[in-house]
């Protein structure tokens, strides 16, 4: 069964059903790989999954999931909605995974990234030097929209426009609802068609009116 997953995976990895494949993102670590790469390792998948002995999370990660409590989740804003001040994590976040490399702890506010010119603060990410990008996940959308409805679209309002049949997932806070906004739910990582892997290009900020509805004119 193992073995059926790892070949999956590395069919996700390099197969042409999406715009783009890993292998020509920056998620590409191997020798091939376009941004900071590898000059020894010719495999894509290897520094994300393992089909053996796979260290945490799911997706057989390759990598140990850091600590939950290490993060201060973004709640700077005034215009937050109290699911959205409710935001917590634990080991049931996918976002973990992708914390696992783009995430300092609050011990350690220095670059501890996959992208060395990225860095993770307390008020969110930085990416490539540019202007701090934050936005609350760890939080049940579902709830928020329920608390704010004319500035937030409905779930599935937000996936039809993303392109997914539901890109929400499953916490601890949402229990047995697929309802909690996480990194995964903004970005696609095998797919950098739309930097920095959104699952829709935001031309005319489309992508980010997929949620907020009252930013529409």
């Amino acid at each position: 069964m193992k073995l059926s997953i790892a070949i999956i995976l590395c069919f996700l990895c390099t197969g042409t059903a999406m715009a783009l494949s890993v292998a020509d993102s920056k998620h590409n670590l191997s020798t091939t790989g376009v941004g900071v790469h590898s000059t020894t390792v010719t495999q894509v998948c290897i520094f994300c999954h393992s089909p053996h002995n796979a260290m945490g999370g799911t997706s057989l990660w390759a990598r140990q999931l850091p600590d939950p409590s290490s993060f201060e989740l973004y709640l700077a804003s005034p215009t937050l909605t109290p699911a959205a001040l409710s935001a917590q994590f634990d080991s049931s976040n996918v976002s973990l995974l992708c914390l696992s490399c783009h995430g300092g702890t609050l011990e350690n506010l220095g670059p501890d990234m996959v992208d060395p010119n990225g860095t993770w603060s307390k008020s969110g990410v930085n990416w490539d030097g540019k202007t701090p990008v934050n936005h609350p996940v760890g939080f049940d959308y579902a709830l928020a929209q329920s608390q704010n409805p004319t500035k937030l679209g409905t779930p599935l309002q937000v996936s039809a426009a993303l392109g997914s049949s539901n890109v929400f997932l499953r916490s601890s806070l949402t229990g047995t609802n697929y309802s909690s906004m996480e990194c995964s739910t903004c970005h696609l990582v095998h797919d950098n068609a739309n930097p920095p892997f959104l699952r829709i290009a935001n031309a005319n900020n489309a992508f980010c009116l997929a949620c907020h509805i009252d930013k529409k004119y």
